[in-house]
């Protein structure tokens, strides 16, 4: 969600029952570029385009952390995320 220099995800945490897909909704005119930056999915990255969908089921439990990695959506530092940056849990 959001404006340029002011995008977010919502929630930016959630809880997953395992077996169940993760769906990212962009409702914003602005594709974002996902990536993966600690432990599970590290250094994957995945497409969300403008006003699109994204799905994926992860196999494992765990903790998923993710951020859109377009200059000016968020910093990564030291294992650190700040601006749009999210995490799921799979239970």
């Amino acid at each position: 969600k959001g404006s340029p220099g002011n995008y977010s995800w919502d929630p930016k945490s959630a809880h997953v029952p395992k077996g169940n897909k993760v769906r990212w909704k962009n409702t914003t005119s602005t594709a974002h570029r996902m990536s993966f930056y600690r432990k599970r999915w590290k250094g994957k990255t995945f497409s969300l385009p403008a006003n699109g969908t994204f799905t994926k089921k992860p196999r494992k439990r765990g903790y998923y952390y993710y951020r859109c990695s377009i200059p000016g959506h968020s910093t990564l530092s030291n294992g650190n995320c700040s601006g749009m940056c999210g995490r799921f849990h799979v239970q």
